[in-house]
């Protein structure tokens, strides 16, 4: 009888052991980061076209299937396809979610998302690509936020807004509450949006690329600000479509 109770105590244990890596590789399997077989998570019109973000948030139709699409790829697919250095494809992506598994992991590789959705579902949602970068102060005093990492963003509805800044931060000095001082966003290697659509409104002002920047084919719903931007490399815009609004006043291109 003991010989039998320690037997099954020694299966349990052996079953308690292995269930959660069985777990974990199911549900490996059950979501890919390469998720190119499964049907397009682009939102598309009768034509297959791809729809703009305006289309998208006016359609809550559309809105309620994307919250619904994103829940299959959670927090923890995000960070094993990060760790494992894959890029995400033909996923809707919460960019809350993202975010997070990047900040934990302190991730030094590109970012790679290729046909697929990227969203904040929050209320004021923004994609701030100031998630990614690091302060950093050059021998003048000078104080940028660098992105030390390839963005290589293919083919991507972003929304509902979109910025290289943070969210507006306000802080009490002297009693009074002032908006901080934003940094010079600079990409420090290539980066690429190609054949990308961004919402109403896409805020690049005053970044710094420092490598080639890729925007070729890429659409803007609303208004595109790339004023004071500079360019130290290549620069590709064509084929991009702009909806209404294009700002490049003060913008620095280099020879190409």
């Amino acid at each position: 009888m003991i010989r039998t109770r320690t037997f099954q105590a020694g299966v349990l244990i052996v079953l308690l052991f292995f269930l959660p890596l069985y777990s974990q590789a199911s549900r490996a399997q059950e979501v890919p980061c390469d998720n190119s077989q499964a049907k397009s998570v682009i939102p598309a019109n009768e034509k297959g076209q791809p729809l703009m973000p305006e289309e998208i948030q006016n359609d809550a139709d559309i809105m309620n299937k994307l919250k619904d699409a994103r829940l299959k790829l959670n927090k923890e697919d995000i960070r094993r396809c990060l760790e494992n250095d894959e890029p995400l494809i033909n996923h809707v992506i919460d960019f809350e979610w993202y975010k997070a598994a990047w900040k934990e992991k302190d991730l030094k590789r590109a970012i790679r998302i290729e046909d697929s959705v990227l969203w904040s579902f929050e209320e004021e949602g923004l994609v701030s690509l100031a998630t990614f970068g690091r302060t950093a102060v050059d021998a003048d005093g000078k104080t940028t936020l660098a992105i030390h990492v390839p963005i290589q963003w293919k083919n991507v509805t972003l929304g509902p807004s979109f910025s290289v800044w943070k969210e507006t931060i306000y802080k009490i000095k002297r009693g009074r509450l002032r908006r901080e001082k934003r940094k010079t966003v600079e990409f420090l290697l290539g980066t690429s949006f190609q054949n990308s659509r961004f919402p109403t409104s896409a805020d690049f002002s005053k970044a710094t690329f420092g490598d080639r920047a890729d925007f070729s084919g890429a659409t803007f719903g609303d208004r595109a600000d790339f004023s004071g931007a500079t360019f130290s490399d290549r620069a590709s815009f064509f084929r991009a479509t702009f909806g209404d609004r294009a700002d490049f006043s003060g913008a620095t291109f280099g020879d190409r």
